[in-house]
């Protein structure tokens, strides 16, 4: 999937890419195990409609492209009824969060060491 998200650098958030990607995830599994078919649309977004803001210097370290809409906020639903949430808001209530559970933050650490060295974000 590598080469899709080079191409289309468009997730919802780090973990929960959007339906496009996903159909392409799909058709290739069918691909490889069944000879081939094609993946059809639900009719709905799959992993809720979040979609998270990309930070240019991150994407610049990744060699993506981002698109002209990225913005600093977070978008949840799609249309009119869309709603968006400043970067700060969800970052003070991941913050809060993790305060209360440092055992994640260790293992999240492990876990991502070498994206967050990547990424430049390691303290």
């Amino acid at each position: 999937m590598t080469d899709v998200l080079e191409r289309y650098p468009h997730w919802h958030t780090i973990n929960h890419p959007d339906n496009s990607t996903l159909t392409i995830l799909v058709e290739r599994v069918l691909e490889t195990f069944l000879g081939g078919s094609r993946a059809g649309s639900p009719g709905r977004e799959l992993l809720r409609s979040i979609e998270a803001p990309v930070q240019s210097e991150l994407a610049r370290r990744l060699d993506v492209t981002l698109r002209p809409d990225a913005t600093d906020q977070w978008r949840l639903g799609y249309g009119p009824d869309a709603r968006c949430i400043p970067h700060s808001e969800v970052v003070d209530a991941h913050l809060d969060y993790y305060r209360h559970r440092p055992e994640l933050v260790s293992s999240a650490m492990r876990r991502y060491k070498e994206r967050i060295e990547l990424l430049g974000l390691a303290p």
